[in-house]
């Protein structure tokens, strides 16, 4: 059979165990789907919170929204030089809550129930295929 050709396939045909992309490690529970040049890459829990792009992503977002808070909540405190050394808690804390709830809310939005496209038959062990490249099991409107 020619590499243009395409197999039948069944989701049948689908190992019991995935790979993350990354590490390597067994995606026994959910994967999480992130999106790079090569297509939707297929990750466990933690190479997804250290994905990169997430990161920058949530550290824009907590920038934004804790100097907005942090201006609103401690701005006449800082203003008038009046800071104590409550601040030195408030504040950090001001910016790790966005980046948490936007860190959670890319994670929750990530979590797919796609199969593999390197658990495929298509692409066994001996191909050139990357390894987590996900392949869609139904249309996902995106």
């Amino acid at each position: 059979m020619s590499s243009t050709q395409i197999r039948a396939w069944s989701p049948e045909a689908v190992p019991a165990v995935a790979r993350c992309g990354r590490c390597r490690r067994a995606l026994t529970g959910a994967l999480y789907e992130v999106r790079a040049r090569e297509g939707r890459l297929a990750r466990c829990l933690r190479c997804a919170l250290i994905y990169g792009s997430l990161v920058r992503r949530s550290l824009a977002i907590a920038f934004v929204v804790g100097t907005l808070l942090t201006a609103i909540n401690q701005g006449n405190v800082i203003l008038r030089d009046d800071a104590s050394l409550a601040l030195a808690w408030k504040i950090p804390l001001t910016y790790a809550v966005p980046y948490c709830v936007a860190t959670a809310g890319a994670i929750l939005n990530a979590r797919s129930k796609q199969v593999l496209l390197a658990s495929h038959p298509e692409h066994s062990e001996g191909s050139s295929a990357p390894v987590g490249i996900l392949h869609p099991l139904q249309n996902d409107n995106r």
